[in-house]
């Protein structure tokens, strides 16, 4: 009576643990599944950034080729501005018959520095431009050593969890 009594505790508790390996099993799997959305999702956050950083470098580099136009268009402007003023000394030499043409001469030196002002202005927004791109690459590069880091641990929590899955497993295979 007495071994009976004590079959039936342990035939009890080993359906217990049974069940509980059961529910540990699955729950291990759920563990194992989102752990390994995480990586998926983190492998494609990567990719996104990567495809990013190429967007503003392209970004900066159209900048740079921008800088050159506006350079270009600066020394023209420096070379009218100049064209302006021996066109006023021309004018003055030519006396009465040259204000007409100095008129037109003034107006040639007033648009060259317009343009200089302008392209000047210019010049200091795509320094700024690029300064932000660079900033903007700089933190994409960041936020991908952060998501790596987090799928790292992700891949950690995941062997974690096929470890503790195979151990449940054989424990399941001992109880039975």
């Amino acid at each position: 009576m007495w071994c009976q009594r004590l079959l039936g505790e342990v035939s009890n508790n080993v359906q217990v643990v049974a069940t509980g390996t059961e529910e540990m099993t699955t729950s291990i799997k759920g563990i194992f599944q989102s752990a390994s959305q995480a990586a998926t999702i983190t492998d494609t956050a990567v990719k996104i950034v990567e495809q990013t950083n190429h967007k503003i470098s392209a970004l900066g580099e159209s900048s740079v080729d921008i800088g050159q136009v506006v350079k270009v268009i600066t020394e023209i402007a420096g070379q009218n501005n100049l064209l302006a003023l021996n066109a006023t000394i021309e004018a003055a030499r030519a006396g009465e018959a040259g204000k007409g043409f100095a008129v037109v001469a003034n107006e040639v030196k007033q648009l060259a520095n317009q343009t200089a002002k302008a392209t000047s202005d210019t010049s200091e927004k795509i320094k700024i431009i690029q300064a932000d791109a660079k900033n903007a690459v700089e933190a994409m590069d960041e936020i991908t050593n952060v998501i790596n880091e987090v799928n790292d641990i992700s891949g950690t929590i995941a062997s974690a969890v096929e470890e503790q899955s195979a151990t449940t497993n054989e424990m399941s295979r001992n109880v039975a």
